[in-house]
């Protein structure tokens, strides 16, 4: 081994863990802060829809536009369902990575 060749202390490697870990904590955090946005988007387009909807069954308005609007709610619903999916995988990673720096 060389001179200059140089060995990382415990304390270095417990460090750089640390710091590994805090850096992933913000990217998550970050990632939780869109997908709440974007299911929260979600959620008011299918609030929208269905208040139009409700507005179309009061004027009496055809089963056909009926049908498109219901169409758009169920995509907004799979939408809303799907940001939620990740935001409880985020948290799951989350809840790892607070394990692992308990660990360290």
């Amino acid at each position: 081994m060389g001179a200059n060749e140089r060995f990382c202390t415990v304390r270095e490697w417990v460090n750089l863990d640390f710091k590994i870990i805090n850096e992933r904590q913000i990217i998550l955090q970050l990632a939780m802060q869109e997908a709440y946005k974007k299911r929260d988007e979600c959620q008011r387009g299918f609030d929208n829809l269905d208040n139009k909807l409700n507005t179309m069954t009061a004027d009496g308005c055809s089963f056909t536009d009926k049908d498109k609007v219901v169409e758009s709610m169920l995509y907004f619903k799979e939408c809303r369902d799907g940001w939620q999916e990740t935001i409880d995988h985020i948290r799951q990673w989350q809840d790892e990575l607070d394990q692992g720096q308990e660990d360290c």
